[in-house]
């Protein structure tokens, strides 16, 4: 009977796990968010990669290496409708299933491994950007396999062996990947460098690669680091002029957890887990004078995913780096330390395991509540606000007033991707807040005849831009979170409104315009 129970609850994890696949495929059809459009403008195939790198790459905030991977792609796949672009992502986020459980570290044992696939693939985080054409399954596979290599290397050391040249290769070629992936992948290559160096250090190995190899790795780094963070200098992202700093660092605790556990009922659930596992240990270590197994592992991981936290909350003194989808690269780290350190109460109690099984369950409802957010067509309104566009104001200039920290050269192409590109409408798109004072006037004067709106747009930005500016600011409509504006200028008449009446007849833009 005991042994029916715990074929049933595999059973049940393994169904998640499918269930999580599934759930891959069900968002190609949204319309890109501004990310996922800027993307879509440096995999244009019909521009060079060395222009768009120049002009585009080099000044954005994160490495190139995926949207240099997606400028090669869309060379022999359609380029343009979602669900090519996104394409990509769905294979790397299956391909880091793959690696869970096909590469998982023998020793730890098979439950631990079900455990570690079936958690990686029901995460709701993982789930949509599975399906969004941004670089974080390309990370999180990247990091799955990194993590694996690195914790093959650690016992090594321990045993006095020395690592041999293949493992070296492995991971110098999985760790550049990283780095040009992401910052936080170059902040994970580096821990675990340290951290090997220390272990090398105290087990009295030869220490020539492990100062060799993270010296080549920082190296490697320096053509895209230096001119990026001389780029990051001129746009000041490090003096306040970052969208993220709206954010409290009283924050950074609940956004760390968030990335593992996304619901507030997962949370709770994977907290008690983890206090169970620990005061297990506790008592183990009372009783009988030792951790358990994995004691190391636990401790090594522990230590990785604290110097994250510690070196993040530092750097957001200046910049505020809590952003909760930065930390994947650390959700291998996390769920194996959470994993090994209740494994010997989950072998040998059932409660545990049904604990499991609720804490995925949780976490495959919580996107489900994110998908019924999400297919509102107003949610990301992208596509809707192009739709409007081009039904009744296509005759106008467009004119962006986007706050963000994407590269100002970037930006007439991003917002002009649905109107220009897959439209075909050949509009004159300005955005406005990079420009000067005396530049942006001079557009404003025109504004009467110009569709003019703010993506992303919220009270407390548009009460900041009021003031930056010293302008009055009037919400004309709505789009979803989209708001057409009008600025109180002089030598600025008011709204031309007969289009905008024509559209308010139809009604239809505001449950979703368009198809």
């Amino acid at each position: 009977m005991k042994k029916q129970i715990l074929l049933f609850i595999s059973a049940c994890i393994l169904t998640l796990a499918a269930c999580s696949i599934v759930l891959r495929f069900v968002l190609f059809d949204m319309a890109y968010e501004y990310d996922e459009l800027f993307t879509a403008i440096t995999a244009d195939p019909s521009l060079s990669l060395k222009w768009i790198y120049h002009n585009w790459l080099i000044v954005d905030v994160h490495p190139p290496l995926y949207n240099i991977l997606m400028w090669c792609y869309t060379h022999f796949c359609p380029y343009g409708p979602e669900l090519w672009l996104r394409l990509p992502s769905l294979i790397f986020g299956m391909g880091a299933l793959f690696c869970s459980w096909y590469f998982f570290p023998k020793h730890f044992g098979k439950s631990s491994r079900l455990l570690f696939t079936a958690w990686i693939g029901c995460n709701t985080y993982m789930i949509l950007y599975s399906q969004q054409a941004r670089s974080y399954s390309l990370m999180l596979l990247l990091s799955v396999c990194l993590t694996f290599c690195f914790l093959n290397m650690v016992p090594t050391l321990f045993q006095k062996k020395p690592i041999s040249l293949g493992q070296w290769g492995i991971f110098a070629g999985l760790a550049l990947m990283l780095e040009w992936c992401h910052y936080f992948g170059t902040l994970l290559v580096g821990i675990f460098c340290a951290f090997l160096f220390v272990f090398a250090l105290k087990n009295k190995q030869k220490l020539k690669l492990f100062i060799m190899i993270p010296l080549g790795l920082g190296i490697a780094c320096l053509p895209w680091l230096i001119p990026n963070f001389l780029m990051q200098l001129k746009f000041q992202r490090l003096d306040g002029n970052w969208w993220a700093n709206t954010y409290s660092l009283s924050d950074a605790p609940a956004v760390f957890l968030r990335i593992f556990f996304y619901s507030f009922w997962g949370k709770c659930w994977g907290g008690i887990l983890f206090f169970v596992g620990l005061i297990g240990r506790i008592l183990r270590y009372k009783r009988t004078g030792s951790w358990g197994p994995y004691f190391r592992e636990i401790t090594v991981l522990g230590g990785v995913l604290a110097v994250v936290f510690c070196v993040t909350f530092a750097i957001s003194f200046k910049t505020y780096m809590f952003v909760g989808r930065y930390f994947t690269v650390v959700l291998p780290a996390g769920y194996l330390l959470l994993i090994l350190l209740w494994k010997p109460l989950y072998d040998k109690y059932l409660l545990m395991k049904l604990a499991c099984v609720v804490v995925l369950s949780l976490e495959l409802l919580s996107f489900a509540s994110l998908y019924k957010v999400l297919k509102e067509p107003n949610v990301i309104s992208s596509r809707i606000v192009s739709q409007f566009y081009r039904d009744y104001l296509k005759k106008r200039e467009i004119m962006v007033v986007a706050m963000e920290a994407f590269p100002p050269s970037a930006m007439p192409a991003m917002y002009g991707f649905y109107v220009n590109k897959v439209y075909g409408l050949n509009a004159r798109i300005t955005e406005l807040f990079s420009l000067s004072e005396q530049e942006r006037d001079k557009y404003l004067k025109k504004q009467d005849k110009a569709f003019v709106y703010m993506p992303n747009c919220s009270e407390e930005k548009l009460y900041s831009l009021s003031r930056l500016w010293n302008r009055q600011v009037e919400i004309y409509m709505r789009l979803g979170e989209t708001c057409i504006l009008h600025f109180n200028i002089k030598g600025s008449g008011p709204l031309d409104s007969y289009e905008y009446q024509q559209a308010h007849r139809h009604k239809s833009w505001f449950w979703g315009y368009g198809s």
